[in-house]
């Protein structure tokens, strides 16, 4: 509600101002009076929207409703209407009813948030963002650029927080320490492991060298641009799974999949299939 008391009378003195200028545009000195007053009301708007952001209780944050109990909230909306401004008593047992309904699947939803565990590879362009998930906490693995400030993807990130429960508590551009953390997951270099599924993150930090034998791994996740030719890939692990992020320059994405359509593979290109997402429920 401190959004509203702010921004709503500021965006009235906009949009009167933007009225004021389309009439008077003709005039040429009021018209640039009007143009100079209308710039300064933008700029503190968008000044104002930022600031109300650190204020306490500045709007509604993380929240998210799947349509049926979208469609329960309305119900129970009407039917207590009903019942409070009829004052029609026989309406409180199905008030009753829908609210047991609704705290119950909303107790089924957190409990299945509370029992995932997995990762999402999200879908940023020219960038490179993977979260891994244990129940409602996550690690977010991003480029050097996003986890210096990662305001620029906070929507996306919110949005899917908001959907799947998840409480982010830190970012880094490697994944050494996440295994003192996270207690489902242990990693080793290029190779994760996640929920008992074999990962191997191919970025261009990691150096391979020829092995005797093809390591096998769940899910390959390309970012960056990795410093091993796609043919050269399945010399070192063997997958059923790849996936590229939005990191990953064109000519490579499809370099990885020609590779996946010869070696009948299954290919994700975040780009054009959207997030990626294991074990997240």
């Amino acid at each position: 509600w401190l959004t509203n008391l702010f921004t709503y009378p500021l965006s009235f003195a906009t949009l009167t101002g933007g009225m004021a200028f389309i009439v008077f545009s003709w005039v040429p000195y009021l018209s640039q009076i009007l143009g100079w007053c209308m710039a300064g009301l933008v700029y503190l708007l968008n000044y104002v929207v930022e600031l109300v952001k650190f204020l306490p209780f500045p709007g509604i944050t993380n929240l998210y409703l799947p349509f049926f109990e979208v469609v329960l909230v309305y119900l129970l909306i009407a039917i207590l209407f009903g019942f409070i401004l009829q004052n029609k008593w026989r309406l409180l047992l199905p008030t009753l009813l829908l609210t047991a309904l609704l705290l119950l699947t909303e107790t089924i939803q957190h409990w299945r948030h509370l029992e995932q565990q997995g990762l999402i590879v999200y879908q940023i362009r020219k960038h490179s963002v993977i979260q891994f998930v244990e129940g409602t906490q996550s690690h977010i693995l991003a480029d050097s650029v996003l986890a210096r400030d990662l305001s620029a993807v906070s929507f996306t990130l919110q949005s899917s927080q908001a959907k799947w429960g998840l409480n982010p508590t830190g970012v880094k551009t490697d994944t050494s320490s996440f295994g003192r953390e996270q207690t489902c997951f242990y990693q080793d270099g290029p190779f994760i492991l996640v929920d008992n599924r074999r990962i191997m993150l191919l970025d261009g930090k990691t150096n391979f060298v020829p092995l005797s034998g093809r390591l096998p791994v769940d899910l390959v996740i390309v970012t960056g641009n990795p410093r091993i030719k796609p043919e050269n890939l399945l010399k070192i692990v063997q997958t059923d799974t790849l996936v590229t992020d939005g990191s990953v320059p064109r000519y490579w994405k499809e370099q990885f999949s020609e590779l996946a359509k010869n070696e009948d593979i299954r290919y994700i290109d975040t780009s054009t299939d959207g997030a990626f997402m294991v074990g997240i429920k």
